[in-house]
């Protein structure tokens, strides 16, 4: 009887140290782990709230040194249907960097986001001006107005963005501009 009492008394002995060892493992294993970086995705979705391109009364200014090239864009906005007043140079005297600005106070920010659709890599500028016209400062780097079908198919597949800084491949955006005198013809 004395040999069952010892073969128990190892028996439970091992369980204990075993279990006893499986919890240590996983308090070690928890600790090792590292937190992740908070990270943010934006998944634009749907611009329902925006208005149709004949309510956004739009100025297109040529903020380089190509002539013709705001009344080139002032007709391609035009023939997707937005309103177009002024056609000129830049008055600002700048040369936008990238593809444009597109300036707008807070009236005007929606039809400055549906502007930003048909100019895909014009900055979103608020100027702080009073009313909602919004201006079209095109930069060296614009191609073509994208059409009403193109806009569409960009809205039917929107593409996440992520921010914050443990998000892979995220940022920082900064403001660049530069200024100079503008010499070509709108």
């Amino acid at each position: 009887m004395t040999w069952v009492w010892i073969g128990l008394g190892m028996i439970a002995l091992f369980a204990a140290g075993f279990g006893l060892s499986r919890m240590i493992s996983s308090k070690t294993s928890a600790a090792a782990e590292p937190t992740p970086l908070p990270c943010i995705t934006i998944t634009p979705t749907a611009n329902a709230a925006l208005p149709a391109p004949a309510k956004v009364k739009t100025n297109v200014y040529n903020s380089t040194a190509t002539k013709g090239l705001a009344r080139k864009t002032a007709a391609q906005l035009k023939a997707q249907g937005f309103v177009i007043a002024t056609v000129a140079n830049d008055p600002n005297g700048q040369i936008a960097k990238g593809v444009g600005e597109i300036r707008h106070g807070t009236a005007g920010l929606a039809g400055a986001q549906l502007l930003a659709l048909y100019l895909p890599g014009a900055k979103l500028v608020d100027d702080g001006r009073d009313g909602a016209t919004v201006d079209v400062a095109v930069g060296p780097e614009f191609g073509a107005v994208l059409t009403k079908a193109q806009v569409d198919a960009e809205k039917a597949s929107p593409e996440p963005t992520t921010t914050g800084a443990g998000c892979p491949g995220a940022t920082p955006q900064g403001a660049t501009g530069a200024s100079a005198a503008v010499t070509a013809s709108p």
